[in-house]
């Protein structure tokens, strides 16, 4: 090593002197330069593009089995985002570049979800080696207070199923009372099929493809419920008719209901 040394040229001792005292007032030494180099400026991944990290992470999400509604909805923002830096790499987006955008965010939830997948992303890089670090590690996460979940009153509810079954055309008396009576989610709902309702047995089946955990659980049918939902019955075929929010939108009004609650 001291051999080594011996034989540095002379304009190479003379620009490592330069740089050093470049680095003095940082506190920094030669040596640190080099490996924030490396990490940055060179990244031990190689380089790439946003756009591709953008598609890699998306193709490797796919090949994870999320579902498909997720991967669009994420490859919808992060594009988004992506526009914005077209033909930046993804070492070369920083701090700085992420909170300008992030600014232009002034709803709390939205932008608190942009810095959840703004952070999917880069982390994602970090790991496969296109950047040295997360540019979303040390930027402030908005505080939302979420609100109390709300409930439908009984004379709501009430309005709601004799408001359906007054308007058979509407087709919406089977969504309500699973809703009112097996307290599914409307986003199970809207994936329920006829097959997956057991009037023998008296359950729902809910399963891993419904279901928001992913995890597969059957639900009881009351006897209101079953009475509710016989008369409508069909082999096979959504539980949801089409034009859905529309329909309900109507049901709404004519059922005299002002304001949708809150679920939460």
């Amino acid at each position: 090593m001291q051999e080594a040394a011996l034989s540095i040229p002379e304009t190479l001792r003379i620009e490592a002197v330069k740089c050093q005292r470049l680095l003095e007032p940082v506190g920094a030494t030669l040596a640190d330069a080099v490996q924030f180099f490396l990490k940055h400026a060179k990244p031990v991944g190689g380089t790439k593009s946003l756009s591709d990290g953008i598609r890699e992470l998306l193709d490797s999400k796919r090949r994870a089995g999320k579902r498909e509604s997720y991967v669009r909805i994420l490859g919808w923002v992060l594009n988004a985002f992506g526009r914005n830096f077209q033909g930046r790499n993804v070492n070369e987006i920083t701090r700085y570049d992420v909170e300008s955008w992030l600014d232009q965010i002034e709803n709390l939830i939205i932008r608190k979800n942009r810095i959840r997948d703004l952070s999917n992303l880069f982390e994602f890089c970090r790991r496969r080696g296109y950047c040295g670090s997360n540019p979303l590690e040390n930027i402030e996460r908005p505080i939302v207070t979420g609100k109390r979940p709300e409930i439908f009153t009984v004379n709501e509810a009430a309005a709601l199923l004799t408001t359906a079954e007054l308007h058979p055309e509407l087709e919406l008396v089977p969504a309500i009372a699973i809703g009112l009576f097996a307290g599914l989610r409307m986003s199970e709902i809207k994936q329920l099929d006829w097959r997956n309702v057991d009037f023998e047995h008296k359950i729902i089946d809910v399963d891993e493809c419904i279901a928001k955990t992913r995890q597969q659980r059957n639900v009881d049918m009351c006897d209101s419920l079953a009475a509710w939902l016989m008369p409508h019955a069909r082999a096979k075929g959504r539980i949801i008719p089409s034009v859905f929010r529309r329909k309900m939108e109507q049901l709404r009004e004519l059922a005299g209901i002002t304001k949708w609650p809150t679920t939460g």
